[in-house]
């Protein structure tokens, strides 16, 4: 039969700039199921950024998923690290 899953989402955002070159971002997703507060799903992505010049920009990104349901031949927790160049003109 077909069950539906009721997710509440909460979240949390952080920009700062420490420097005029320097910069760091992060948000942060909860997801809760509503019916049982003990499954959830988490997300984050942060960054941190250092402008070169005033055309060029680098970044460090880093990203964890996390699903705590117990799912066959799916990880529960997924994590990205990269780096970005950013262009700008």
């Amino acid at each position: 039969g077909y069950t539906a899953d009721l997710l509440s989402t909460s979240y949390l955002s952080f920009d700062g700039q420490f420097s005029e070159n320097i910069g760091f971002n992060s948000i942060s997703y909860l997801q809760p199921k509503l019916t049982d507060i003990g499954f959830y799903r988490f997300a984050n992505e942060s960054y941190l950024r250092f402008r070169v010049n005033k055309y060029l920009s680098f970044k460090i990104v880093y990203t964890v998923t996390h699903d705590n349901r117990d799912i066959e031949d799916v990880r529960k927790t997924n994590y990205i690290l990269k780096n970005t160049l950013s262009l700008q003109f």
